[in-house]
């Protein structure tokens, strides 16, 4: 019996003209849920906008906890956990521009003894895979092994992971379960690029 490694997965899925027609996840532990309230109880809570490319360590006194990336539609969160040492880089962006790429690479030769772990989320139905084959080559070409692939979709997803374990959760805005349904996302990509810069942590809220 022949075992894929995700990272094999996620090449074959992009070589599949329909691979962008239908939610594709892969993980290794499903993910659990978290409420907003206990993530605002933490002190060592960062929330994400589009276009942060961040990098924090978990220390029990003074450091993050979780990393957090609320109304995520067409947008990618991209996370590395350093599972020797407690680290996470996180990027969130519509587009992997290679300011982003250089930033995640500088901060990555920083580690020491890294063991590093990725997990890819975000975007939607039938949104063009050229951002995911940037994400792919650089994934590759940092050796980096992907323990989680969450993609497509037609659903808003908000998304915490936690430097102390390196597991994401989905989050619980409302504090509370979401119907079925409740999370369809009804924007279009144009609409996410004009409210990607926004306050910290805001849903987006589209009218009309």
């Amino acid at each position: 019996m022949v075992f894929l490694s995700f990272e094999k997965f996620l090449d074959l899925g992009l070589d599949n003209k329909d691979f962008n027609k239908t939610r594709f996840t892969m993980c290794h532990k499903e993910r659990q849920n978290i409420s907003k309230v206990r993530l605002d109880s933490d002190s060592g809570c960062r929330y994400t906008i589009t276009g942060d490319t961040l990098a924090f360590s978990h220390e029990e006194r003074l450091g993050t906890r979780y990393i957090a990336a609320l109304s995520m539609s067409y947008d990618v969160f991209l996370t590395i956990f350093d599972i020797n040492n407690s680290i996470g880089l996180v990027s969130r962006f519509l587009k992997f521009e290679k300011e982003q790429q250089t930033l995640l690479k500088d901060h990555m030769k920083r580690f020491r003894r890294a063991n590093l772990e990725a997990r890819v989320i975000g975007m939607q139905n039938d949104e063009g895979v050229d951002t995911m084959n940037e994400v792919n080559s650089f994934i590759k070409a940092s050796k980096l092994q992907v323990n989680e692939i969450d993609l497509f979709g037609n659903e808003f997803r908000n998304i915490a992971i936690d430097l102390k374990t390196g597991l994401t959760f989905d989050v619980l805005v409302e504090n509370r379960q979401y119907k079925p349904g409740e999370l369809i996302n009804k924007a279009t990509q144009e609409q996410v690029e004009r409210e990607s810069i926004r306050s910290i942590g805001a849903p987006i809220v589209f009218k009309g």
